[in-house]
């Protein structure tokens, strides 16, 4: 053979080597593991029968509990079948019956609309469906031929940005074999570890062996379901005694995870939309409770729950019990998890104050928790208000995640305030919609400061901002890595029973002090962001403060629920993602008419209190039509007072007769005149009487102008263009 057939025969065989690899690679055990895996999952729900029959009637929700439907009656419509629209929502219903076939078993509905939406059965709010719910249980154990009335209330959008179609995606019963699923989770939780990027090469070796060894008798190929099954359950077995009831590879530490649902009031999506996400999110929260015996869940914001006791009364009639039971934590003593950079210490005060009563007086629980794990920073004087409202600790996650140029390290530390006041506060390194996957935890654990010291830590899991919550792979994963090889031990935990831990521990620690506010290195904008929101919310905390002293003063009977009413408008406007001005548009419109309505009340009770307050001030002896000036401040004050009145020459005195200086002014556009007159030595939270005397007296006064591009008196005349700048 010539050099050249041989070099060519060389190349030939090479590319045949390379095909052969390709096409008959060797496959890793990891691989071969997640295939096994995979078959026990299929397994799962051995009897499943179509579900047929359900009807549409899409609507458009415009405000809170009003639908307009957009179909004038029911259609059909079939798994596979599209719908939506703009904006659109949709009720489905459907009559069914469970197949006979499912007597004895967990009987569960596989059902999926696309988009955000709630599952009622028999009239009842049930369950919520989204991308990571689809399958809810109906029955442990069925019966056999039980009649459901169904009826799902779906939104097109799930989050934000979505196509504005969507499909019936899955319609079916299923009946579920728990052995295998509970097979199914075992193998699934140690191949998580197993293929974990970070774990300690001897862990994950030991963990291989385990799996080679347990996953050994299962034959994915294995067409008889009994064989398959028995199989499965000696597969068990195994990986049970040597992963599950194994010392090996214990880790120190330890991490508290807290399942949790973040749910902003108003986001990208409006009031009223928050209102049905958090039916889903709850009514979800409460089955997976029933579920899960060793499960906790926790939800903050006393507005949340007064929205579910006038929304879905049932359910919160089952939150209640929750509590009761030890299930189910009310954490956080706010109204609304507010903005802490922009709103006064009395706002601060108020949502604790409305946030506590409400919390007291419906479930008899007190929160020792200032919780606001998604607040855009933290003002410095905090401290001093959160310990004498009685309460004992701080949690924020946003600048341990969200700083762009210092990072924050310090994840337990005592904060102070200006005043020397100090709280314990907990800032953990990662954020608080996390999931129990064991990188994710492996994650957190790496990050966080204080292993070597407290070695305890607070880890939040559940979707949120959206809703939702923790969802069956969460706390199916929650039950296995208690004590597993090579993961850091946890343990599900309410935030307060985390806090109340790591107090102890701190006790003997000396942990950082922070003698400073929190300053979030993002969201820089939401301090200017709508302006008009800002001035809004500092209009009206400075009314209530005058509302409420004259009430308080005046004979008519005191006006609780109104200023009570009118309060509230303005916390929940407080929200973190309303005052900042972090959200759509619609939800800026809604938030001026809150503002609107707030301020009505606050002027009425001012006005009406002031006018009984003026009606019992003597104004004799002095001539000339009185004027009754009220100082609400907690000091005397030199001032302005203006009132509406006709340009005529006149003049203004004191009790004394002493004249005050005074002018006009007239708006350019309504052509009204105010008379603007000085108020000396106002008492504090008291009033000085003044008289308007006709004829011109011995201050003489000035005519102003005022336009948006002109300020003009008898002595000066100023110009602006329409940047503000002066031209003349």
């Amino acid at each position: 053979m010539s050099n050249s057939a041989s070099g060519i025969d060389e190349i030939l065989q090479r590319w045949r080597r390379e095909i052969k690899g390709k096409t008959r690679r060797i496959i890793s055990f990891e691989e071969t593991a997640e295939i096994k895996i995979n078959a026990l999952n299929a397994r799962i729900y051995p009897i499943i029968e179509p579900l047929h029959g359900w009807q549409i009637r899409r609507f458009r929700y415009t405000r809170q509990r009003c639908r307009e439907f957009v179909d004038s009656d029911w259609r059909p419509i079939q798994t596979g079948e599209q719908w939506g629209g703009p904006d659109i929502s949709a009720l489905f219903k459907c009559s069914a019956k469970l197949p006979a076939s499912m007597k004895g078993r967990k009987a569960c509905l596989m059902i999926y609309f696309g988009g955000d939406g709630l599952l009622s059965v028999n009239g009842a709010p049930y369950h919520g469906l989204d991308p990571f719910r689809d399958t809810v249980l109906l029955a442990d154990p069925a019966t056999g031929n039980e009649n459901f009335d169904l009826e799902a209330e779906c939104y097109i959008m799930w989050h934000f940005g979505e196509n504005e179609t969507k499909t019936l995606e899955i319609s079916q019963f299923a009946a579920m074999d728990q052995e295998m699923h509970d097979t199914y989770w075992d193998f699934r939780a140690a191949w998580n570890v197993m293929t974990m990027k970070d774990l300690d090469q001897d862990a994950r070796e030991f963990i291989k062996a385990a799996m080679a060894e347990a996953i050994l008798p299962i034959d994915q190929n294995e067409a008889c379901p009994e064989t398959f099954r028995r199989n499965a359950g000696q597969a068990r077995a195994i990986l049970r005694k040597r992963l599950y009831e194994t010392d090996r590879f214990r880790k120190s530490g330890l991490m508290h995870l807290n399942g949790n649902s973040h749910l902003d009031v108003v986001f990208l999506w409006t009031h009223a939309e928050f209102v049905r996400k958090l039916g889903r999110t709850h009514a979800t929260a409460l089955r997976l409770l029933e579920q899960y015996p060793d499960y906790k869940f926790s939800q903050s914001q006393a507005l949340m729950y007064r929205e579910m006791k006038e929304t879905y009364p049932a359910m919160f009639e089952q939150v209640k019990a929750m509590v009761k039971a030890g299930r189910w934590e009310i954490v956080g003593a706010t109204w609304v998890e507010p903005d802490c950079n922009l709103i006064s210490g009395e706002s601060f005060v108020r949502q604790i104050l409305h946030g506590m009563n409400f919390i007291k007086r419906e479930f008899g629980v007190t929160p020792r928790t200032f919780w606001c794990p998604d607040v855009f920073g933290n003002a410095w004087t905090m401290p001093q208000i959160i310990a004498r409202s009685g309460l004992k600790y701080f949690v924020t996650h946003k600048m341990g995640v969200w700083n762009d140029t210092n990072p924050w390290t310090k994840n337990t530390f005592w904060w102070q305030g200006p005043d020397g006041t100090r709280v314990l506060s907990l800032m953990p390194p990662t954020h608080f919609i996390g999931t129990v996957e064991p990188d994710h935890m492996a994650e957190h654990w790496s990050k966080f400061s204080d292993k070597a010291t407290i070695g305890e830590s607070l880890y939040n899991f559940g979707w949120g901002d959206g809703g939702g919550g923790p969802d069956v792979e969460m706390l199916e994963y929650l039950k296995r890595y208690r004590e597993f090889p090579g993961v850091t031990p946890t343990r599900s935990s309410f935030v307060e029973e985390a806090l109340d831990s790591i107090a102890a521990r701190v006790r003997d620690t000396n942990i950082p002090v922070w003698n400073d506010e929190l300053y979030l290195e993002e969201h820089r904008g939401t301090f200017t962001t709508k302006a008009r929101l800002k001035k809004e919310n500092r209009k009206c905390e400075v009314l209530y403060r005058k509302a409420e002293i004259w009430a308080l003063f005046s004979s008519l009977p005191y006006p609780a629920e109104e200023l009570d009413a009118g309060w509230k408008e303005v916390l929940t406007n407080q929200f973190h993602d309303s005052l900042p001005g972090s959200h759509i548009t619609p939800v800026y419109h809604d938030l001026c008419k809150a503002y609107e309505r707030a301020i009505g009340i606050g002027e009425r009770i001012t006005h009406e209190s002031l006018s009984a307050l003026a009606g019992t001030v003597d104004t004799q002896p002095v001539d000339g039509e009185p004027v009754v000036v009220f100082n609400s401040l907690a000091f005397d004050r030199d001032s302005t007072a203006a009132l509406e009145w006709g340009k005529t020459e006149l003049h203004v005195v004191d009790s004394d007769g002493n004249e005050m200086p005074h002018q006009f002014v007239e708006d350019a556009e309504t052509g009204k005149i105010r008379l603007i007159f000085e108020a000396r030595d106002v008492p504090s939270l008291g009033y000085r009487t003044y008289w308007i005397r006709p004829g011109a007296g011995k201050t003489s006064f000035t005519g102003a102008t005022v336009t948006e591009s002109l300020l003009e008196n008898d002595h000066l005349r100023v110009a602006f263009n329409k940047e503000g700048e002066i031209v003349s």
